[in-house]
Formats: C-alpha cells, sequence, structure tokens
C-alpha cells in the first residue's frame, strides 16, 4: 500500500501537472499568444531581438 506521505505528494504532482497542460491550452489555443512569421525579415529580426 501507500503511505499517506506519498499519496500527498503524488496528488500534489498530478494538480501541478494537469494545471500546467490547463494553463499551456489556455495561453496558446484561447489567448492565441503566439506569432506567425511568413517573412525572412520578421522573423531575423525576432530573433535578433532576444
Amino acid at each position: 500500500m501507500i503511505n499517506k506521505g506519498s499519496k500527498i505528494f503524488f496528488t500534489i504532482f498530478f494538480i501541478l501537472v494537469i494545471s500546467s497542460v490547463i494553463f499551456t491550452y489556455y495561453r496558446y489555443v484561447v489567448l492565441k499568444d503566439f506569432d506567425f512569421f511568413t517573412d525572412k525579415e520578421a522573423f531575423d529580426a525576432s530573433l535578433s531581438e532576444e
């Protein structure tokens, strides 16, 4: 059997993993927080900004 400490650890771990997936889905799908680069100059300029 799993002891109480392990059960708490795995519960917290899975809650963090699931919340991370939900946050990432919300950011990229719902908010559409990403950029499309269609021309080479804009892509190169964005690389030099970082």
